[in-house]
This record gives C-alpha cells, structure tokens and sequence, in this order.
C-alpha cells in the first residue's frame, strides 16, 4: 500500500484545483486531511485521490454539497447505488439532450452551406433522401404566425421546434392557385417523436424549388412552378412542402430563402 502523504499545495496541484477549495472543504467538513506530520502540518494520504475525484464528480453532476455529506455520514453499497443509479439516468438524459442539440446544429450548417451556393431563386427535380417528418395538421395563413407557434410549442416542445418548422399546402389547391392557406406544420422529426404523429417521405424524385425574397412573391413563384411542372410532364404527390433555408442569418427578408419540395409520383416521357 502505498502510504505516501501529500501537503495542501501538493495535493491542489496534483487535482489542478485551487487550495482555496481544498481549505472549504475542510471547514465544511466535506474533505479534510487525514493525518499530521511530526511537526504539526496536515496531510492527505495516498487512499485519499480517489474519494476526493468522486466528490468532484458527484459535484460536476450537480449533486448538492449537503446531500455528499449526509452521504458520508453513512456510506453503504446500497445508498452509493442508488445515488450512482440516479445519476446515471440524468447523465443519460442529458446526452438524449446534446444529441438533439448536434441535429439542430447540423441541420442549420447543411442548410447554410446550400444557401452560400445559391445564387437565384431555382426550380428543378432532385433526388432527395428518405425522411421522417412530423406534422401538425390544421389550417392557416400567414397573418396566423403567433398562433402556428403557440401551437407548436403545446404540441411539441423547444427541442422540436428547433429542428426547423415549414409549412405543408395539398398539391390540388395550387394546382387551383388557392396557396393563401397552409394546411399544416412540419418539422425534421426527432428519433423519440411519436410515429403517429409523423409520415415518411421516401428517397426519390421531387420538383425542389428555392425563392429568394420576400414572402409575398411566393404566389408568383407558385406560377412558375406550375409552368415546369406542365412542362415537364410530372404528376405531383399530395403536398407541397415549404422551408425557411436561412432563418436566424440575415438582415433583411429581401435576403429570406424559402424552399419547397414536392414529390413527384412519376415523369412522363415527351412524345
């Protein structure tokens, strides 16, 4: 056994923690050295290292100092695994939570990349990937902005929502010119969002279309839509769904990109 002591300077520098932590703890009766030199200097021995980085962990995982003590008072396997068991179901929690937060982060970065490249407002047919969006379906137009979020945020939380949220329009009102009300919300689901709140998209063809400018043009840019699709000679699924590319970057709408993409079912060969 290794019976090596260590001074208040020592130890701090061995932890990289401040002696002033070291002299807290001590008063509060929390960590305290346990032996004395011969000429009277307070010691922390080599068994000590180990307790002293579980206080630190317990306390990174914002365990209060009160409930370590009442800890130590009493330590047993039984009450350390359940103080452990806890812990490790908010540690799990909190991952769940950075791993939202990376999603969100990456879904922006794609979107900003793509909007770096665009140069004019574009209509063409891409292949796009499978995706798993989860709606809320109700009616709406744009002067409703307040209630859409109201909503949102009852239905589906902050983490939701940050993901991005576009608006979704059945296929057969534009192909009416009736594009003034939205027939729901979507968002890029998240992996616990419930599946019958959600429809997949599959990886295919889809007529994608990116509008720079305000959205009042929209309607305009409808038109233009509708003329390559007739050209073309596509026949459409049953949405059209719409989002907002570079939300959160820029200074004024005149610079808002809004995207829409819509499936296609199949292309007809030109005679």
């Amino acid at each position: 056994m290794n019976d090596k002591k260590m001074t208040i300077s020592q130890f701090a520098r061995l932890h990289d923690v401040n002696k002033r932590t070291l002299h807290y703890y001590d008063e509060i009766g929390l960590f305290s050295p346990n032996t004395k030199s011969e000429n009277g200097y307070r010691l922390y021995d080599f068994r000590q290292n180990i307790d002293f980085e579980y206080i630190q962990m317990l306390k990174e995982l914002r365990m209060r100092i009160d409930e370590i003590r009442a800890y130590q008072r009493h330590p047993n396997a039984d009450a350390l695994l359940s103080i452990l068991t806890q812990k490790q179901t908010e540690v799990e929690a909190a991952i769940r939570k950075l791993k939202e937060t990376q999603n969100v982060l990456e879904s922006l970065k794609r979107r900003l990349s793509f909007y770096d490249q665009l140069v004019h407002s574009t209509i063409e047919v891409r292949t796009l990937p499978a995706m798993r969006l989860r709606v809320l379906p109700f009616h709406y137009d744009q002067n409703d902005i307040e209630q859409v979020y109201a909503l949102a945020k009852e239905n589906w939380g902050s983490a939701q929502i940050r993901m991005g949220m576009g608006e979704y329009i059945r296929v057969n009102k534009i192909m009416a010119h009736d594009w003034q009300t939205y027939d729901g919300i979507y968002s890029i689901a998240l992996d616990d969002a419930p599946d019958h709140e959600c429809v997949s998209l599959p990886e295919g063809p889809y007529v994608f279309a990116c509008h720079k400018g305000d959205w009042n043009e929209l309607p305009s840019f409808y038109e233009r839509i509708l003329s390559f699709v007739k050209a073309n000679r596509l026949t459409l699924g049953t949405n059209a769904y719409e989002f907002g590319l570079n939300e959160f970057a820029i200074a004024s709408m005149d610079e808002y990109v809004t995207c829409i993409f819509i499936p296609i079912l199949h292309e007809k060969n030109h005679d």
